[in-house]
């Protein structure tokens, strides 16, 4: 199956198209530190991460589009279509606040 690799510095993870989900690959920058995250999500609303990591001046990134993909072992997982209505209000409203905070500064 087709997927994504990605190798940062000498180190490899890779994980295969979800059927009915999605994968990807995220950098950001806040204030100044630059992260990189490489998860992804399935139709019954288990979200995955592969890869969680600040960046480092000098790091090298290749994303690679491939074919015939092993899947690492996930270093987190949720199941959110476990969790009730009001830990999904709960989370929410944190990043809610969290995101107010940022807009207020």
């Amino acid at each position: 199956m087709k997927g994504f690799l990605l190798q940062i510095n000498k180190e490899k993870v890779s994980a295969e198209s979800i059927k009915n989900g999605c994968i990807n690959i995220l950098l950001t920058n806040k204030e100044g530190v630059f992260k990189i995250n490489f998860g992804g999500m399935d139709e019954n609303m288990y979200s995955y991460t592969w890869y969680s990591s600040e960046l480092t001046l000098g790091d090298e990134i290749c994303i690679s589009y491939k074919e015939n993909v092993q899947t690492s072992n996930p270093i987190a997982k949720v199941n959110f279509a476990q969790l009730t209505k009001e830990e999904i209000l709960q989370r929410e409203l944190e990043t809610y606040w969290k995101l107010k905070a940022e807009l207020n500064l």
